[in-house]
């Protein structure tokens, strides 16, 4: 979480998809620090209210989890499907760009 923040440029308004705690098997968190350091390049951090993606909840803002336990289930692998940013975006093709993508239901680092 700390390369992908320290990656982040300054923003007027933007905001950092980061959290869902009641979805099933997600492990992404910030540390109050991390969100600290969101908010001082100008972006939002969020949590999903939720108990999945798909369904019914919100994105409230996030003030920073007390433990980190960073992020889990990256996968690298070549299956075929649509690619995704962090933010829930299709992309028209395979990111040329490094970065951590949604590929297959699983995060992607490229």
């Amino acid at each position: 979480m700390d390369a992908l923040i320290a990656s982040m440029s300054k923003a007027n308004v933007g905001g950092l998809r980061v959290i869902a705690p009641n979805v099933e098997g997600e492990q992404n968190v910030c540390t109050k620090a991390q969100v600290d350091a969101v908010k001082e390049k100008g972006w939002t951090a969020f949590y999903w209210t939720g108990t999945d993606i798909e369904g019914e909840g919100s994105w409230q803002p996030y003030a920073g989890s007390d433990v980190p336990t960073g992020i889990g289930g990256l996968s690298a692998d070549g299956q075929n499907g649509d690619w995704y940013t962090l933010d829930g975006k299709k992309l028209a093709t395979e990111p040329k760009q490094p970065g951590i993508y949604i590929r297959n239901g699983r995060k992607v680092v490229k």
